[in-house]
């Protein structure tokens, strides 16, 4: 586990499809994918020695920030998130978000499912890659 992650942007936003379109979300987008999509969106994720390691307690201020301003959930993106072990992260957000008035706030994954899983979230879209095996999900609760 790790105390530092490449962090490519965070942005607060509104999440633009599923299920929780249209709803306040802040967004972190992890650099590094090995799976290396064609019609990948985001292919200046992909290389991870190109973003400065972040602090997770630097990240995990900026969540605060957010959540004041209304963001209900942040989700975890990238490139491929999974491809760091994001147990601690997980953890951390949900400990230091959590208040005498308020429970933590709700953490989304977005994943191609290529790697296994780490950490404890609230909602996961999964986006299987045809030429990739998708791990298998191994779902664990607070």
């Amino acid at each position: 586990m790790t105390d530092l992650l490449p962090l490519v942007e965070h942005f607060h936003s509104l999440q633009g499809e599923g299920y929780h379109a249209g709803k306040s979300a802040f967004f972190i987008r992890l650099a590094g994918c090995n799976v290396g999509c064609s019609w990948c969106d985001t292919k200046h994720s992909w290389d991870e020695k190109k973003y400065p390691s972040i602090s997770i307690e630097k990240i995990i201020e900026h969540i605060k920030i957010a959540r004041k301003k209304g963001a209900s959930f942040c989700v975890i993106t990238g490139g491929e998130p999974l491809q760091h072990n994001l147990d601690k992260f997980c953890k951390s957000i949900k400990k230091e978000t959590m208040g005498e008035k308020q429970k933590s706030i709700k953490i989304h994954l977005e994943t191609s499912g290529v790697n296994t899983i780490s950490g404890i979230y609230d909602w996961i879209t999964l986006s299987p890659k045809k030429t990739f095996a998708t791990k298998k999900l191994l779902f664990r609760t607070l």
